[in-house]
């Protein structure tokens, strides 16, 4: 399965549905379905044949599980996750401090609206929020990146 284009999907699906959730419900409940969705149509395609995949959580995780922040498997840990390689084998500009940054040793976390200032979970998702293993977090363009797996 292209990684890129299954990622890319669940971009999709976002952009033209994300607004039936946050409309009607709360960020616990918001959250809940997204990680949902997440291990629905990106996780459960990788593991269609059993292959043992389980991906880190989708943003902030679920809450409906109270000790896991997985919906489908809470007793399963992350075995893989998903990362960004640079679509032009050169650094990207994060768009908060605007410094070119390596973006394959970032954690990607959730697709986000940049409005030049702030990020938000709102349509139409064009940039990636990364995480580094300190908890920074960087923001970059969707179209400067393709998406792939690695085993954690």
């Amino acid at each position: 399965m292209n990684i890129d284009k299954l990622v890319r999907r669940f971009h999709e699906f976002l952009k033209s549905s994300m607004f039936l959730i946050t409309e009607y419900s709360n960020e616990y409940l918001k959250n809940d379905w997204l990680q949902a969705n997440w291990e629905i149509l990106v996780e459960s395609v990788l593991n269609d044949k059993n292959t043992g995949v389980f991906l880190e959580v989708y943003g902030d995780g679920a809450d409906c599980n109270g000790y896991s922040s997985r919906v489908l498997f809470p007793d399963k840990s992350a075995t893989h996750e998903i990362y960004c390689i640079p679509r032009n084998d050169k650094p990207i500009q994060d768009k908060v401090s605007l410094v070119d940054i390596h973006v394959n040793k970032l954690k990607y976390d959730r697709f986000v609206y940049w409005d030049g200032n702030k990020y938000s979970e709102m349509a139409p998702f064009g940039y990636v929020l990364l995480i580094d293993d300190k908890n920074n977090f960087y923001i970059i363009d969707i179209n400067d990146i393709f998406f792939d797996i690695r085993p954690l």
